[in-house]
């Protein structure tokens, strides 16, 4: 996951690469097969949600309620989208599709964009 700080409006005191997450330090992809899950996904959200403190300037507690206000709310579409649908491929029993997906939730989120869109919810 690359984040764009600039975008956030946030400083780097590291001149390094946010590098969370990838498999390769050359290609940034890779796959492994067996591993997955919330063991990998959750130090990247809490890792996100440090980055929404900061843009909000203050405590963003339970996200739930703003992920669902806002997929909603057409958070697929446009420039500013929050979120990043697939709409393609699927997984043997769903089908992928724009908005949320019994398969894969509400998908993957643009951090900036979502942050920018939780700071219009305040």
């Amino acid at each position: 996951m690359l984040v764009n700080l600039k975008i956030l409006g946030l400083k780097r005191k590291t001149k390094k690469k946010n590098r969370a997450g990838d498999a390769s330090s050359v290609s940034g992809f890779g796959i492994q097969s067996g591993w997955g899950g919330a063991s990998f996904v959750a130090p990247q959200l809490n890792g996100v949600t440090v980055l929404l403190t900061q843009v909000v300037r203050g405590g963003v507690g339970l996200l739930n309620g703003a992920i669902y206000q806002l997929q909603r709310s057409g958070g697929y579409f446009g420039p500013r989208a929050p979120f990043n649908a697939n709409p393609y491929g699927d997984n043997w029993f769903y089908q992928g599709s724009f908005g949320y997906n019994p398969a894969v939730g509400v998908r993957t989120m643009d951090v900036a964009n979502f942050a920018a869109a939780l700071k219009k919810l305040e």
